[in-house]
C-alpha cells in the first residue's frame, strides 16, 4: 500500500475521531440544556411563585388591617396578583402534596375574605379573621417548604443524569484516545521510523559519510519510501564526484577571499600610510625639484589606492556584499560637486567641462547619492581620459519610466569600434589591448558601473562612433525627495539659569556641551564618566544641580550604571533629571536609557535646539517657570536623529563648512577654532588606537575607537570620517571582521586627510 493511502486512511480516521468527539460533546451539552430549562420551568418555578403568593398574602392582609369600611381597587388587586402566583406554583409543582396545600390554602383564603367584610363593620370579628391569617401563613410556609423539598428531589435526579453523561462522554474519550494511539503507532512503525532512518543517513552522507548503509527493508518497499531509500543509494554512489567538485570550488574561494582580505589590509594599510605621509611632507617648505618629487610619489599612490579600491568594489559586488544607502539628496549639487572634483583634468587638457540638467527634473532626488557620485566620477573620468579636444558633457533628463531619469556623458573623443562596444562592461576588458598601454587602467571601472546601476534596479548603455566621440548612459528609477532643513530644529525653550552637570569623555563634546549650555546662561560641570557623575551627585547637596547630561559610552562607568546607581540612591538625590547622550539613538538605545532610570534623550552631535526642549521638559515639572509654556511639550518624541548627523549622512563636501559655522555664529570664532584644535590635537591618539585593534583583528575594539571618534568628528563637520566611522560601527554589529576592517582603513585615510582640510580651510 502506497503512503498516500495509508495517510489518507489515517486521516479518515482523525476525521471520524473529531466527529465523535463533537457528536459527544453536542449530546453532553443538550443534555445539560435539558436539564438546566427544567430545572427552571418547574422547581425553581414552584418555589419562586410560592414566595411571591406568600408576600403577596403579607402585603393583603396589612392592607386589609389599614383598610377602612369597605375594600378598595388595591385590596382587589393584590388578591389576583395572589391567586395568579398561587395557580402557577401548582402548575409547576412536583408532588400531589403541593396540590392539596394549594385547594385548602384556597379554602382558608376565601373564609378569611369573608371573615374580613365582616370585620369592616364588626371589630369584634377582627380576632377571628387574624386567626385564620395565621393558618393562612403557616400553610404558605409549608407550600414553600414542600417546593423546595420537590426542587431537590429533581435536583438529585439531575445529577444523576449528569454523572451518566459525564461516564458516556469519558468512555468516548478513552475510545478515540486508543484509537488516535494505536494508529499513531501503525504510523510511526510504518513511516515516521523509516523516514527519520532515511534522514540520519542523508544528513551523514551530505557530511561526507560515504559508508552509509540502508536498511535492507527499506529497500525492498514498494511505496514511495522504497523509492528514496534505492534514489539515496545512487546519490551515494555519485557523492564521491560532486564532493570533490565541492572541495576543489571552495579552495578557489578561500583562497580568492583571503588574497582579497590581504590585499584590503596589508596593501591599503601602507599605502594609506604613503599618501598620509606624502601629503605632510607636502606642507613643508620643499624646494621645487623635492616638492616634483613629492606629488608624484602622492599621484602615484592615490592611483594606486583608486585601483585597489576598485578591484574590492568588485569583489563586493560580486559576493553580494554591498549594500545601498537611500537618502534624499540634491542632484543638481551632486553634479556640480562631480564637476569640481574633476575641472582640474579638465582645464590640464584644455577641454570644455559642460552640464545640462533638465529643468523637468526635481530638486532632490532619492537614493545612494555616493555610489551615483562614485557612477559619474568613473564615466566622467573615462571620457576625460579618452578625448583630447572639445569638451565632456552631463547631462541628466528624465527617464522613459515614471521616476526614472536618464544620466548622460557625452565626449568628443576617440570612439569605440561598434564591434567592441559589447566588451566594455565586462570585468578586466578594454575595446582594444592597445588601449591598456596608452592610456592604462584595469577594464574594471564600467564593469563597477554596470553592476552598481543594476543593484540600483537600473540599467546603462553606450553609443558611439570612431572618431567622433561617445555617450555613455545609464536610467535609474528614483524617488522624488526632500532635503532636510537645517534649521527646521530650533529651541523653544525660554529656560532659567541652570546648574548642569555634564558625564561626557570626550575632549570635543565636552566642549560643545560646555558652549552651547554656557552661552545661555547656564553653569556648568564636566566630568570624565559615569564614577564621576556618581560622585559628584552624592558629594554635593540635594539641588546643587538642577539636571545631568549623561554620555552613554565612557570609560571606567558607562551612562547606563551611573544612572541605575544614582536611581538607587536615598531621595532627593535619586530624583534628579537626567537627560542621555547617545550617538546610537536607536530605538532598542532608547529604550535602553528610559529602562536605567534616564528621563529623556538627545541624539549625537547635539543640536541647540533639541538640548534646550530636552531640558526644557524634563524640569518642566520642577520649574514652574518652564512648565507655563505648553509649546515645550509636543506630543510627539523629538525625533531621535541629531539635524547635524542627517546633514553628513547626505552627500556634500569632506568638509561641512555649514556645521561648524553654527558653532561660530552662536558661541564665536574663538570656540570654533578652540574645538578644531582639540579635535586635530586627538588625531594621533586616535589613529593609534585603530591601528592597535586593527592589529588585534577584534571587531569590538574598532566598534568603541569608531564611536568614540564619531561624534566629535560631526561636531567639527568632517563628513568623510564621520560616515567611515558610522561604516566601521555598522560592520561591527554585523560581527563582520573583514568588512570591518576595511572600513576602518577607510577611517584611517578620512583622519589623515582632516588635517590637510583644515589647514585649506584656514589659508
Amino acid at each position: 500500500m502506497s503512503l498516500r493511502l495509508k495517510l489518507i486512511g489515517a486521516f479518515l480516521v482523525a476525521v471520524l475521531s473529531a466527529g465523535a468527539l463533537a457528536g459527544t460533546s453536542l449530546f453532553a451539552t443538550w443534555s445539560l440544556g435539558d436539564i438546566a430549562k427544567a430545572m427552571y420551568e418547574r422547581p425553581f418555578q414552584a418555589i419562586n411563585f410560592a414566595r411571591a403568593a406568600q408576600s403577596d398574602f403579607l402585603i393583603l392582609e396589612l392592607e386589609e388591617r389599614l383598610s377602612i369600611n369597605d375594600s378598595n381597587e388595591n385590596l382587589e388587586r393584590l388578591r389576583e396578583d395572589f391567586f395568579l402566583d398561587l395557580g402557577v406554583a401548582l402548575e409547576r409543582r412536583m408532588s400531589e402534596r403541593t396540590k392539596e396545600l394549594a385547594a385548602k390554602i384556597e379554602r382558608e383564603f376565601n373564609i378569611w375574605r369573608d371573615a374580613s367584610e365582616k370585620a369592616r363593620s364588626d371589630p369584634e370579628r377582627m380576632a377571628e379573621r387574624d386567626r385564620i391569617a395565621e393558618r393562612i401563613k403557616t400553610d404558605l410556609d409549608i407550600l414553600v417548604q414542600t417546593a423546595a423539598e420537590d426542587g431537590y428531589r429533581f435536583w438529585l435526579a439531575a445529577e444523576e443524569e449528569v454523572d451518566q453523561t459525564k461516564q458516556l462522554t469519558i468512555w468516548i474519550l478513552v475510545g478515540v484516545l486508543l484509537a488516535s494511539l494505536l494508529i499513531a503507532a501503525l504510523l510511526a512503525r510504518d513511516i515516521i521510523r523509516p523516514l527519520n532512518r532515511l534522514g540520519r543517513a542523508t544528513i551523514n552522507l551530505a557530511s561526507g559519510d560515504r559508508t552509509i548503509e540502508i536498511n535492507r527493508h527499506d529497500m525492498t518497499r514498494g511505496d514511495e519510501i522504497g523509492g528514496m531509500a534505492r534514489s539515496l543509494i545512487v546519490f551515494r554512489d555519485v557523492m564521491h564526484e560532486v564532493r570533490e567538485a565541492r572541495d576543489s570550488a571552495e579552495a578557489a574561494a578561500k583562497a580568492k577571499s583571503d588574497f582579497l582580505a590581504m590585499m584590503s589590509h596589508e596593501i591599503r594599510t601602507p599605502m594609506n600610510g604613503v599618501i598620509g605621509m606624502t601629503r605632510l611632507l607636502l606642507r613643508r617648505p620643499l624646494g621645487n625639484e623635492e616638492k616634483h618629487f613629492a606629488e608624484t610619489v602622492l599621484e602615484s599612490a592615490e592611483g594606486l589606492m583608486h585601483l585597489l579600491n576598485g578591484i574590492l568594489d568588485f569583489s563586493k559586488l560580486e559576493a553580494g556584499k554591498l549594500d545601498l544607502e537611500i537618502l534624499d539628496f540634491d542632484l543638481r549639487r551632486l553634479i556640480e560637486g562631480s564637476l569640481a572634483l574633476m575641472q582640474g583634468r579638465a582645464e590640464e587638457k584644455g577641454l570644455d567641462f559642460r552640464c545640462n540638467v533638465d529643468p523637468a527634473c526635481p530638486p532632490h532626488l532619492k537614493g545612494d547619492s555616493a555610489r551615483l557620485r562614485q557612477i559619474l566620477l568613473n564615466l566622467v573620468g573615462n571620457a576625460l581620459k579618452f578625448t583630447e579636444r572639445g569638451c565632456v558633457t552631463i547631462s541628466v533628463e528624465p527617464g522613459a519610466a515614471s521616476d526614472s531619469y536618464r544620466f548622460s556623458i557625452t565626449d568628443t573623443g576617440i570612439g569605440i569600434p561598434e564591434d567592441k562596444l559589447d566588451r566594455l562592461f565586462r570585468e578586466f576588458s578594454q575595446a582594444d589591448s592597445s588601449t591598456a598601454r596608452q592610456y592604462g587602467g584595469s577594464g574594471l571601472g564600467l564593469a563597477i558601473c554596470k553592476q552598481l546601476v543594476e543593484l540600483m534596479d537600473g540599467h546603462v548603455g553606450v553609443e558611439s562612433r570612431i572618431g567622433e566621440g561617445s555617450t555613455f548612459w545609464f536610467e535609474l528609477p528614483l524617488p522624488e525627495g526632500e532635503l532636510p532643513d537645517d534649521n527646521a530644529v530650533t529651541s523653544t525653550a525660554a529656560l532659567p539659569p541652570l546648574s548642569l552637570l555634564v558625564a561626557e569623555d570626550n575632549l570635543v563634546n565636552q566642549q560643545v556641551a560646555r558652549g552651547l549650555l554656557e552661552a545661555e546662561g547656564h553653569s556648568v560641570r564636566i566630568v570624565n564618566d559615569g564614577s564621576g557623575a556618581l560622585a559628584a551627585v552624592q558629594d554635593n547637596p540635594s539641588g546643587t544641580f538642577d539636571a545631568i547630561l549623561m554620555d552613554m559610552n565612557m570609560p571606567l562607568m558607562d551612562g547606563l550604571e551611573a544612572t541605575r546607581r544614582i536611581r538607587a540612591l536615598a531621595p532627593p538625590l535619586s530624583e534628579i533629571p537626567i537627560v542621555a547622550a547617545t550617538a546610537a539613538a536607536t530605538a532598542d538605545e532608547i529604550k535602553r536609557c528610559l529602562e536605567a532610570g534616564m528621563d529623556s534623550y538627545v541624539a549625537k552631535p547635539i543640536h541647540p535646539g533639541v538640548l534646550f526642549d530636552a531640558l526644557a521638559r524634563v524640569l518642566g515639572p520642577t520649574h514652574p517657570e518652564i512648565a507655563e509654556n505648553e509649546n515645550l511639550f509636543p506630543e510627539d518624541d523629538p525625533a531621535p536623529t541629531s539635524p547635524v548627523a542627517e546633514k553628513l549622512v547626505q552627500d556634500g563636501p569632506s568638509l561641512e563648512p555649514a556645521i561648524l559655522a553654527t558653532y561660530r555664529d552662536q558661541l564665536g570664532q574663538e570656540f570654533a577654532d578652540e574645538m578644531v584644535t582639540d579635535f586635530l590635537g586627538a588625531v594621533d591618539s586616535h589613529v593609534a588606537g585603530i591601528k592597535k585593534q586593527l592589529a588585534g583583528r577584534s571587531t569590538s575594539g574598532l566598534s568603541d575607537s569608531a564611536h568614540a571618534l564619531k561624534s566629535a568628528a560631526a561636531s567639527v563637520g568632517l563628513r568623510d570620517v564621520y560616515r567611515a566611522a558610522l561604516s566601521v560601527e555598522t560592520e561591527a554589529e554585523r560581527d563582520n571582521l573583514k568588512e570591518c576592517s576595511e572600513s576602518a582603513e577607510t577611517l584611517l585615510a578620512a583622519l589623515e586627510r582632516s588635517r590637510t582640510l583644515f589647514d585649506n580651510r584656514n589659508d
